[in-house]
This record gives structure tokens, C-alpha cells and sequence, in this order.
């Protein structure tokens, strides 16, 4: 009877999701994945409280301003490191206007690029602190990581690495600052492309250190054999990982977290069961587009990001019928299922 009454107890408790978008993205909008997930839960709003948290554009607004720069200028100079001294020194008084002005005008003008270039030069500088890092434009961040390889063994020593990963401290003072505040049941976050997988598993792997939420990883870039060829990950840097579309693997999981057991029932995960094996589970044929919630913008800030007018991206298909091209992202696993043709 206790243990009914406990139960009941546990259902009836709300459980806080955290869904985070980690660098290094496009900062002039919000990527959408984490929203169209965050309204998929919104509908249940008496079972799931919902936020995002974009760290991508918090991120870039932390290191590009003058008190930043005179930090790693502090750093440079107690290690000896060379540069332009008039040219840091320009940039340095010119950071916050440029920033400013990029973000505030609308025709791509003379003002714009040079606000640009500032920027971009500010980026080369930050870099200079780290010996294979080197974020010199807003446009492209797959290249970031000079050394970058896709070994695991790579990849665990470079997330922990404070002398050539920039993100651990801004993490750290995110975590501590905000994240542990918000005492989150299950914390999502995106892995869309190459350029995010360093930074988004840095987190995770903090995550995982210093809360007691249910880390959960998704994306376009996930790739099922890395993680059954090193299982490891599951231990260090999450709980679970969804494979495939997460709108409804998603909500599943929030009620599994709820129920404090995650189980074979959700679409597309990858998680060690009690006995500590491996459990995949398939990812469902895409949901038909048009019954899904719309998307929630719940904790973005739209004046944060460097665009006076952010666009936003809509998703207006979902998949493929053929779903056979070896460049694309979704795959042959991924194919609309024939109920929705």
C-alpha cells in the first residue's frame, strides 16, 4: 500500500526539462531542433515543465566583448604568445560597437562588413590562447578544431582538456550559475553537425559530473556504431541517446524519467539497462508532419542574437520516399512511413 501511495506520489510529480542548444551554430537565429522539441512537451503541460536554453548564442555574446578580450590578452601576455599589439588593441576598443552594429543593420553594407571583419579578427585573437583552435568566422565552425579527428580516444581527451578547449570554463560557470538553480529532471541536448561535437559533449560530460539530471543526446550527426563501438560514452557523457526524429522519442522519455524507468517502449534510444547492457531500440517511420505541436521558444531571448530581424527556419516535409542518397543526414532508416504518402 506504502509503495502504491509512493508510486502515485512520484506520477503526480512535474518533471523539469532543460533542452539546450550547445555551439557552435549560426548566432544571427535559433536553431529550431530544440524548440520543436520543447513544444512537443508543451502540450503536456501538467506532466512536463519545459525550457530552453541556448548556450550557442550566450557563448558568443560572453567572449565577444571587451572585458573578455582583455582577459585573454592578460592570458597571451603571461604566456609569452605573439601578436599585433595595435591591431589587439583596436579590436579590444572596437568590439562592443562592432557587435552592436553587425547585429542592428539590416542592409549588408559597408558597415555591416567592417563590423564583420572586427568581429572575425576578435575571434582569431580569443583563439590564439589555444594550441589547435582557431574560431576566425562567424560563417563556418566544422574546421574549429585543427586537429580534429573522429577517434574516441581523441574526442575524451579533448573534452576535458582546459588548455585547448575554450568551452570548459564558460560551461562550468553556466552549470554552476544557472543549471544546478533550475534543479532539471532531464536535460536534452543537440548534436546537429560536426562543428557541435566537441562542444556538446564537453557539456554533456560536466553535466553528467555535476547535476543528477537524465542527460539525454540527439542529433543529425549521432551515429549508432560509435556508440555501440564505445559504450563508454554512456558511462561519461550521458544516459541515453535518440536516434532518429525525437518529437516523439521525447515526450517518451520525460514520462520514463517520470516513472523513474527508462524502458524499451521509447522509439529510437540507446541506454544501459539496470544489468548494465546495452539496449537499442528502432526509430520509428517519420510522424506526419501535420500532427505535430507547434514549436515553443520558451526561455529564448530573441534580443540576444546578432540580428536585429532573426529569420526563422520552418520545417514544412519531413523524409524522403526513396531515402537512399549516402550524403543525406536522415538516411535509409529514416523513410516517411506509407500511411503518410
Amino acid at each position: 500500500m506504502i509503495k502504491n501511495l509512493l508510486n502515485k506520489i512520484i506520477r503526480k510529480k512535474n518533471i523539469n526539462c532543460l533542452l539546450i542548444t550547445p555551439p557552435l551554430l549560426e548566432p544571427r537565429t535559433p536553431y529550431i531542433a530544440m524548440p520543436i522539441l520543447a513544444g512537443q512537451l508543451k502540450v503536456y503541460e501538467n506532466e512536463f515543465k519545459v525550457k530552453n536554453l541556448d548556450l550557442n548564442i550566450k557563448f558568443f555574446r560572453k567572449i565577444l566583448t571587451k572585458n573578455y578580450l582583455l582577459q585573454t590578452k592578460k592570458v597571451l601576455d603571461e604566456k609569452a604568445v605573439k601578436y599585433n599589439i595595435q591591431e589587439a588593441e583596436f579590436i579590444i576598443n572596437n568590439i562592443e560597437n562592432a557587435v552592436q552594429t553587425y547585429s542592428e543593420t539590416i542592409n549588408r553594407g559597408s558597415n555591416f562588413h567592417n563590423s564583420e571583419k572586427i568581429i572575425n579578427s576578435a575571434l582569431k585573437f580569443i583563439s590564439l590562447k589555444y594550441k589547435n583552435f582557431n574560431l576566425d568566422t562567424l560563417n563556418n565552425f566544422e574546421n574549429c578544431f585543427t586537429d580534429f579527428n573522429e577517434d574516441y580516444q581523441y574526442i575524451k581527451e579533448k573534452t576535458t582538456n582546459k588548455e585547448d578547449n575554450i568551452f570548459l570554463e564558460f560551461f562550468e560557470e553556466i552549470i554552476n550559475e544557472e543549471i544546478k538553480k533550475g534543479n532539471y529532471d532531464l536535460i536534452a541536448i543537440t548534436l546537429p553537425f560536426i562543428g557541435n561535437l566537441i562542444p556538446a559533449l564537453t557539456l554533456s560530460g560536466l553535466l553528467k559530473k555535476m547535476t543528477k539530471s537524465h542527460i539525454v543526446i540527439g542529433g543529425n550527426f549521432i551515429q549508432t556504431n560509435d556508440i555501440l563501438n564505445n559504450p563508454e560514452i554512456l558511462d561519461l557523457y550521458c544516459d541515453s541517446i535518440l536516434i532518429g526524429d525525437g518529437e516523439e522519442s521525447i515526450v517518451q522519455l520525460a514520462e520514463s524519467v517520470k516513472n523513474r524507468s527508462i524502458d524499451q517502449n521509447i522509439n529510437g534510444i540507446i541506454y544501459k539497462n539496470k544489468q548494465n547492457k546495452i539496449i537499442k531500440t528502432d526509430a520509428k517511420p517519420l510522424k506526419n508532419i501535420n500532427s505535430l505541436a507547434p514549436m515553443s521558444l520558451d526561455g529564448i531571448n530573441l534580443n540576444e542574437y546578432l540580428c536585429k530581424r532573426p529569420t526563422f527556419y520552418f520545417i514544412i516535409s519531413k523524409g524522403c520516399y526513396w531515402g537512399k542518397c549516402t550524403f543525406c543526414s536522415l538516411g535509409p532508416n529514416f523513410l516517411i512511413h506509407p500511411e503518410y504518402i
